[in-house]
């Protein structure tokens, strides 16, 4: 991910990852890759080259990019966990909150608890910025 200074876009690589989740207000959805890549370890394996995706991101705008350890973590019955809808109950909280409230409801949920690689960042652009 390149955040340009001066612009109110975010230039984004997939390789393989969960597409991120951009949240604008209450809305949640994941970024839609054009031509995405193919995950680092198989693009030898094909004519493959890397497309830089470009999407709006402005104040107030929050992506969340995450491994598939966070979307692919089950409760008791197998069902995957809700990323978005978390994403979208937790809208006003305030960011910094946001990776704390994450990493105990993923614990909270999973049944065996967090068995493979979890991680998440999020980058906010401030609503009083530019």
């Amino acid at each position: 991910m390149e955040l340009p200074d001066g612009e109110d876009v975010a230039r984004l690589l997939s390789c393989g990852h969960p597409a991120p989740l951009l949240q604008r207000g209450a809305a949640v959805e994941p970024v839609r890759f054009a031509d995405p890549s193919l995950p680092v370890n198989l693009a030898g394996l094909a004519d493959s080259r890397h497309r830089i995706e470009e999407v709006p991101f402005g104040p107030g705008d929050r992506m969340l990019l995450y491994t598939d350890g966070v979307s692919e973590t089950r409760d008791r019955t197998g069902t995957f966990y809700p990323l978005e809808l978390r994403l979208r109950g937790w809208a006003r909280e305030p960011a910094d909150a946001i990776p704390a409230l994450l990493h105990k409801d993923l614990t909270d949920y999973g049944a065996g608890g967090l068995d493979d690689d979890v991680a998440a960042l999020l980058v906010v652009v401030p609503p009083e910025s530019r």
